[in-house]
């Protein structure tokens, strides 16, 4: 039996809010997400895919705008020859209250309710499926679908958490799987790609998510496009994501100046692209109490970057000065606390702004000067 050519995708996170970013930011980051599935259709398009699995999460809660419920019913539409199967997550439940409930998709989707089987005669598959009806979920979505047709290709559509087995996430154990008889498990949940992996002769895979959305979801992101067959799975990676998150270190030891602190930022960001947003952190002790504004780099870069500073001057007190004076006695007590906190924590970062601002109203520096050059 031939394979099926399909794509899997998951956790695509759908009008999620991006409440760290600037409300045009946001949106920037909504529409950005959008594209993402447009994009993937378009691939779906160009390979000829007859099978569009979306394992779980294609939204960020139960609730969709109108403008992503339309957008994703004309990339439907756009595609009528292929069939487009949902398995909604722990974050989209179906619910009479969720946007799977209300909205008109076209024949050619099918939602999973729970515990379902859709048979594809024409491909001659049958897509398994199971979608959350509550946020939580304690069940085990792969275990529970009885004997398979070993006639069929079959195919399982889901949102599970194979990292515990005590998970309100749908728990998924490897024994599972390899009991399943499944031809290929679709998993979605975990936003890292896993590559496909076989477990007893069952293929399966996370594809990660389809677009990162914070800083801790770095890297290409991608979805899986090929085909499943009876014992053989031929699936790769493909990026469609326009925008990706990277996470970059700086060394600013000894800077006394901006400038001086700018250029050794600017270097640090190179190689980065326009694609790019990139958390540049700024560490080590500097000869005078910088301030390094969150877009220093701004127009400097071709990546958007943000500068998180957790740089600390150096300030040398004689120990009179150091017990006896005001600012002494602010400096060594504020160090004391930075040296405590754990380094990168919000306690951390809020320490070292509060010295540096602490050292410029007790000295003769203005707040908005700190670490420029001198005229």
């Amino acid at each position: 039996m031939n394979g099926v050519g399909i794509i899997h995708t998951a956790d695509l996170h759908l009008d999620a809010p991006f409440s760290a970013f600037s409300p045009e930011k946001a949106e920037r980051r909504r529409e950005q997400l959008r594209q993402c599935f447009l994009s993937l259709v378009k691939v779906a398009r160009e390979r000829g895919t007859r099978l569009f699995l979306i394992s779980g999460d294609l939204f960020d809660s139960e609730y969709a705008t109108k403008d992503t419920a339309e957008l994703l019913r004309s990339g439907f539409e756009s595609l009528p020859e292929c069939r487009f199967f949902i398995s909604p997550g722990n974050h989209d439940p179906y619910t009479g209250a969720s946007v799977y409930a209300s909205a008109e998709f076209p024949d050619n989707v099918h939602v999973f309710r729970g515990r379902e089987c859709v048979p594809v005669p024409e491909l001659g598959v049958n897509v398994y499926g199971y979608g959350f009806v509550a946020p939580n979920c304690t069940e085990s979505p792969v275990d529970g679908y009885g004997v398979l047709d070993s006639n069929k290709i079959n195919i399982l559509v889901c949102h599970g958490d194979i990292s515990s087995v005590l998970s309100t996430n749908g728990p998924v154990s490897l024994r599972e799987i390899g009991d399943s008889g499944f031809d290929y498990v679709a998993l979605g949940h975990i936003h890292r790609a896993s590559g496909v992996r076989c477990e007893s002769g069952v293929h399966y895979a996370y594809p990660g998510c389809l677009c990162g959305r914070s800083f801790d979801e770095t890297g290409r992101k991608t979805a899986l496009v090929g085909t499943v067959g009876k014992g053989e799975v031929s699936l790769e990676e493909v990026c469609v994501s326009a925008v990706r998150f990277e996470t970059a270190d700086c060394d600013l030891t000894g800077c006394a100046t901006r400038r001086e602190a700018t250029e050794r930022l600017c270097r640090a960001a190179e190689g980065f692209g326009a694609d790019t947003v990139l958390r540049l952190t700024a560490f080590g002790d500097t000869e005078s109490e910088l301030i390094l504004p969150p877009d220093l780099l701004k127009g400097l870069s071709e990546a958007e970057v943000q500068i998180v500073d957790l740089t600390r001057p150096v300030m040398s007190f004689t120990r009179v000065e150091s017990e006896s004076t005001l600012k002494g006695i602010f400096y060594k007590t504020m160090c004391e606390r930075i040296d405590k906190a754990q380094p990168g924590s919000e306690e951390h970062r809020i320490l070292v702004k509060a010295l540096k601002y602490g050292l410029g109203a007790l000295g003769e520096k203005p707040l908005t000067d700190f670490g420029e050059d001198a005229e």
